[in-house]
């Protein structure tokens, strides 16, 4: 079994609120770790427990026994956090049951063995502590306070989880449960039936069982009628979760929170995490937060919550840095084997260029939001395109900070450059795409090391830069692709325009090709030349890989032209006399005669 190398590798924290939650949590594991590979961190009483699903190693442990609550899982995410770093730059999980808040007027029929999945919905965030804020007059009480919400890579995981068939995923996860729950009795779905009391009618014990719990003696006429379910599977839900430090065993109470915050689970430990160990929450539906619930499903409920989360974590490409698993000598000498520029000084000079405030508009566009996101898996395709100077290089290094900064896949970039020929060498994407994914990516540093070792350290060949570029593609299934200034690239390694323009054809129709049977997704920047155009909107039907296009006019620059403007005025007339109405003018004027530039033949 292959055991990470460091605390550093396991960048993924799973906590359970309850025994049998660390049970389901274990079940589901590709791989268990016997033992600790770790002796304890002094001051962590933390019981750890590690294992894999798919490339993930994950490291996993439960609220100490009968101390639940928000602090709780506060401090046990603390403690997970310090001794096992990685967590902090990865994501964390907080998995396990919760009690449903079905609304059937708003459409949400949750049922016993549901799943809710924490997503801010419209105004409602991902998680609300619904106890936290102040009393006022009148017996007011105004809940104050706004938990972070999850991680952006696990809220993209969600829109391609959420693209699948409803029903046959449900079925996937429901013969799951039913493979372990053979093996495990705890697991099996119960028997029992699936009541829905109305908010207002109150469980009546039945003294005489040792279950005082069961609805032997309420009245079923007071069981809310809902649509017949024909389906036997679980049911996915996503919205808020309620969160506080009490258990919510009142149906009228329920309802009323529920209508003000927008929940549809409450559960007892989710704020106590959400501003520090950046996660999202899963919540198998064990009862209806009423005074009806008994504790019958609370071990399936968990199962199909653990079920979930391995299909969700099945879909995020590794975040192990290879640095920590194989060590910084061995990744640096691949990377001096490919023989690549690093482009990251012409990302962070663009960066450092960007004048505050700027750029949000291409980030808010539709396209480039389905491209980031995937909300249309077929168009992996982006290809921005404008006039000279109109930003793109600024733009393109916005778009890969972005994406840096919310998601886990990699993201592999270049810029062309006009003034330095090896900058403009088609090889040269390659080999710095291979290279930077080399330094970030575990699996792809792997296939890199193997190639370098078999081939005695000679000089990798353009075919054999193909074929890494393709295996590596198909091993991450996700990754983001970028290329600026893609107009200059072949200029001047061709002797004829008309074959520096056959040859960019060639190269892109090369990526696209390799771009097949993943999910991988390329984002080109450059002026509107006929080679690109058809290249990336002719080569469509081919390889059922659709091209978005986003064509930058003047109105589009116009906001930031003008921040642009001021920002220079504000600069160069630090020390003059001229007051801010004079210097919004002359602001102004700049950004008029920029745009009068900028309309003129590209």
């Amino acid at each position: 079994m292959h055991r990470p190398l460091t605390r550093e590798a396991y960048s993924i924290g799973w906590i359970c609120a309850i025994q049998i939650e660390l049970a389901a949590a274990l079940a589901v594991l590709d791989e268990v770790l016997p033992e600790s590979p770790f002796d304890m961190i002094q001051g962590d009483p933390n019981l750890y427990y590690f294992g894999r699903i798919q490339n993930h190693d994950i490291v996993i442990t439960c609220l100490p026994a009968g101390i639940m609550g928000i602090a709780s899982a506060s401090m046990v995410a603390s403690n997970m956090m310090r001794s096992f770093p990685g967590v902090r730059r990865g994501f964390g999980l907080m998995v396990g049951v919760g009690g449903g808040a079905p609304n059937l007027r708003d459409g949400h029929d949750i049922r016993l063995g549901d799943v809710v999945i924490s997503q801010p919905n419209g105004p409602h965030p991902s998680v609300v502590q619904y106890d936290f804020g102040k009393s006022i007059e009148r017996g007011q009480f105004i809940q104050t306070g706004q938990l972070d919400s999850p991680p952006r890579v696990l809220l993209c995981t969600l829109s391609a989880l959420k693209a699948r068939d409803p029903a046959d995923f449900g079925r996937t996860i429901r013969e799951q449960a039913q493979q372990i729950g053979a093996e495990d009795q705890r697991f099996q779905c119960p028997q029992s039936p699936d009541y829905l009391f109305k908010a207002d009618y109150f469980h009546i014990p039945d003294e005489s069982l040792e279950n005082s719990a069961t609805c032997s003696r309420c009245d079923l006429t007071k069981v809310v009628v809902r649509p017949e379910r024909n389906a036997n599977y679980p049911h996915f839900h996503y919205g808020t979760i309620a969160s506080a430090n009490q258990v919510m065993k009142d149906g009228v109470k329920r309802d009323t929170i529920s209508e003000k915050t927008g929940a549809l689970s409450f559960e007892m430990e989710a704020a106590g995490l959400m501003n520090d160990f950046n996660c999202l929450v899963i919540r198998g539906i064990c009862d209806y937060s009423d005074g009806h619930k008994n504790k019958s499903w609370q071990p399936y409920a968990a199962l199909v919550a653990a079920i979930y989360t391995k299909e969700l974590l099945k879909l995020i490409p590794e975040a192990i840095d290879p640095e920590d698993a194989f060590g910084r000598d061995n990744v640096t000498r691949v990377v001096k084997w490919l023989a690549a520029d690093s482009p990251q000084e012409e990302h962070d000079t663009r960066i450092s260029d960007t004048v505050d405030g700027t750029c949000r508009w291409i980030l808010k566009r539709k396209e480039c939001k389905d491209w980031k996101t995937e909300e249309d898996p077929e168009a992996r395709r982006l290809w921005i395109y404008g006039k000279a100077s109109t930003g793109k290089s600024v733009l393109a290094a916005n778009i890969i900070k972005d994406i840096k900064d919310s998601t886990f896949p990699p993201c592999v970039f270049y810029f062309s450059i006009h003034e330095s020929l090896a900058k403009r060498d088609p090889l040269s994407i390659l080999r710095s795409w291979l290279s930077q994914l080399a330094t970030i990516s575990c699996r792809a540093f792997k296939m890199l090391k193997s190639m370098r070792e078999g081939n005695g350290e000679r000089t990798i060949t353009e075919l054999e830069l193909w074929s890494l570029f393709e295996n590596c593609l198909r091993e991450l299934d996700l990754c983001y692709l970028v290329v600026d200034g893609y107009d200059e690239t072949f200029n001047d390694i061709a002797s004829r325009r008309s074959q520096v323009r056959g040859a960019r054809e060639v190269f892109s129709r090369k990526v696209v090709e390799r771009m097949k049977g993943t999910r991988a997704r390329l984002l080109i920047t450059s002026r509107d030349e006929v080679d690109i155009r058809r290249s990336l909107l002719e080569f469509n039907d081919t390889v059922l890989i659709l091209t978005m296009t986003i064509e930058i006019r003047p109105g589009d620059t116009l906001g930031d032209l003008y921040k642009f403007c001021g920002s220079i005025v504000d600069e160069r007339l630090k020390s003059s006399k001229l007051d801010d109405n004079d210097k919004e003018v002359t602001a102004d004027r700049l950004a008029q005669n920029l745009m009068e530039c900028l309309s003129g033949p590209g």
